[in-house]
């Protein structure tokens, strides 16, 4: 066959497809599925901005230096501030969201370079949104545009994990019709998670009032996350995104045990090196010379919270849960000198937290800070443990209002240069609980534990602290149900009083009745307290007053504010004693 019958045979060819094409009329998938760019000119962006945002990622993907990545429209696009910074950028991340993108816009961008030199350990996805509002799909033709979606992104990052998220309900109302299309979608995109490679979540309830609307508080236009949106969203999100990356097996290890890793206040050193403990304003300080740190941590609930330090840097707060979490600490371009605090903001009944380790990256462990020589001890209730010294507004409380960093006993550490251990538990007193229960954990019982866990009682090693000051602040929650029995109460106290001596043979022990009790128990609870120390018979306890600073109309509970005014009142009584105590001769 010579070339020019060739020539006419593929011609015949190509009329064929055409008319093919024609007869049969375009692409007949749904738009959602076919890769492409954007094309239509849009008030707040344009298709040249469109493109120079493409460009950017696709400049920045060819790095290939990103672990997690975020893809999706204009919701996934708002991630900024302070929250990325904290929580998301130690891990790597890059964000290759457009606002206005549907799934085929998405589609043609990880074809166009979008992708990249990345090989991330970690995808999240939220798309869908924009092909109910610009392609006006339904839900069928909106799950088979992210399952094409999907598909693309395990064929492109195959050792990644995919985290689908549902898309979030929009517009304000419950009623509106889009809400259906929503539900109908998300409850088809359930079929793509396979708890392996792919695992879908839907957040959408975090953002509904409890009559199904939307608030602006949550969404500002009824469709875009608000700061306070995006924090919902993290909380929910987060602990899943930390608890992979926790599988990982970290560079430069330290077990929470590491002799330079200090810890203050009372723990328990488990047998593979992490530490447990539950008592409010334990910590575990450090310094490092490092490019990076993360701290790795757990909770038994999801009400516990460490308030973390770097530096001189504005403290932040990190709630825990029952996964092991990879908490960043700091991170840098080059390494650098360190100082950081970890505070356990909670108490017992609230989580007990387990600390595994601290893993650095290009660096190593300094020496630790040194500690004061003070030590002070604090015993008390719910006051002592810093409980809701700060409200959030609607006086919903939630474990969040725990700070015992500014509690009246921690304050008092800060201004007399002392180790403080703040041993309290929240309701309980000397003899019994504030519902009148005497069975369970009360000061004499929890003074004992390294973790005041009723079922387990891990007791403590007293000889890891010996105080030379002892604040004791019960009797609030002993008057709760009226006035307890003198004698009983008295002679109670004063075999706690013969109990801690025998403990710490040297330390001035100061009994006070409490911020919050007043009127007649307040007098009733001074003449008490007056009587343990005379019955005592011990030169190195005594008895000072203090003024009653109640809460407000949200909680009962003194606010920061009057912990201030407690620790000032305090100050020169127990600056006294400390004095004192170097004064005495050792035994």
């Amino acid at each position: 066959m010579d070339v020019s019958c060739l020539f006419r045979r593929s011609c015949l060819l190509l009329a064929s497809l055409l008319l093919f094409a024609c007869q049969n009329g375009p692409d007949s998938r749904p738009l959602g599925t076919q890769p492409a760019p954007r094309s239509i000119e849009y008030d707040w962006m344009s298709v040249a901005s469109w493109q120079e945002q493409h460009q950017h990622q696709v400049t920045e993907a060819q790095k290939g230096e990103a672990q997690w990545v975020f893809i999706g429209d204009s919701i996934t696009a708002g991630w900024n501030g302070p929250l990325w910074a904290s929580e998301i950028a130690p891990f790597k991340p890059i964000n290759l969201a457009i606002g206005g993108d549907h799934t085929g816009n998405l589609l043609w961008r990880l074809e166009h370079g979008a992708a990249g030199q990345l090989n991330p350990k970690v995808v999240v996805l939220l798309i869908g949104v924009n092909n109910i509002g610009h392609l006006h799909e339904g839900p069928e033709d909106i799950f088979a545009g992210v399952s094409a979606l999907v598909e693309q992104l395990r064929q492109t990052f195959p050792e990644a994990r995919i985290l689908l998220n549902g898309v979030f309900p929009f517009e304000q109302s419950a009623d509106s019709p889009n809400r259906a299309v929503v539900q109908a979608l998300n409850q088809r995109l359930t079929s793509l998670g396979d708890e392996n490679k792919v695992f879908f979540r839907d957040y959408g309830h975090l953002f509904l009032e409890p009559d199904g609307s939307i608030s602006t508080e949550i969404m500002g236009d009824f469709l875009h996350l608000t700061p306070k949106g995006y924090e919902r969203w993290a909380h929910a999100m987060l602990p899943l995104l930390r608890q992979w990356a926790a599988e990982e097996s970290p560079a430069h290890f330290y077990p929470a045990s590491h002799q330079q890793l200090q810890m203050v206040g009372r723990h328990l050193r488990e047998e593979d090196g992490s530490i447990r403990l539950g008592y409010p304003g334990v910590s575990l300080r450090f310094n490092a010379s490092a490019k990076a740190a993360w701290l790795w941590a757990s909770a038994s609930g999801e009400q516990s919270y460490l308030e973390i330090r770097v530096d001189d840097r504005p403290s932040r707060l990190v709630k825990l849960s029952p996964q092991l979490q990879k908490i960043p600490l700091f991170a840098d371009e080059i390494a650098g000198d360190h100082t950081v605090s970890v505070l356990h903001n909670g108490e017992t009944w609230l989580g007990q937290v387990s600390l595994k380790g601290i893993s650095l990256d290009d660096g190593e462990l300094l020496s630790p800070p040194p500690l004061p020589e003070r030590k002070l001890l604090v015993l008390g209730d719910s006051v002592s443990c810093g409980e809701a010294l700060l409200r959030e507004s609607g006086c919903r409380k939630n474990s969040l209002w725990w700070r015992p960093g500014l509690s009246y006993g921690w304050l008092l550490g800060e201004e007399l240069n002392a180790q403080v251990h703040l041993v309290c538990y929240g309701g309980r007193g000397l003899v019994r609980s504030w519902n009148g229960k005497t069975d369970d954990l009360n000061l004499p019982d929890y003074l004992e534990l390294a973790i005041a866990d009723p079922d387990q009682r891990p007791a403590w090693d007293h000889n890891q602290f010996q105080p030379q000051v002892i604040v004791s602040a019960i009797g609030t929650n002993d008057f709760s149900q009226g006035i307890p029995p003198r004698d009983q109460y008295v002679a109670s106290y004063v075999q706690l009083i013969k109990r801690l001596r025998q403990l710490h043979p040297q330390a001035q022990i100061l009994l006070t009745e409490g911020a919050i009790v007043n009127g007649e128990h307040k007098a009733v609870l001074q003449e008490y307290l007056n009587q343990v120390v005379r019955k005592a018979e011990d030169t190195k306890v005594s008895f000072t007053a203090s003024n009653h600073y109640p809460g407000d109309s949200c909680d009962a509970h003194p606010p920061a504010n009057k912990h201030r005014q407690m620790a000032d009142d305090l100050k020169p009584v127990v600056e006294a004693l400390f004095n004192q105590t170097q004064k005495t001769p050792p035994p």
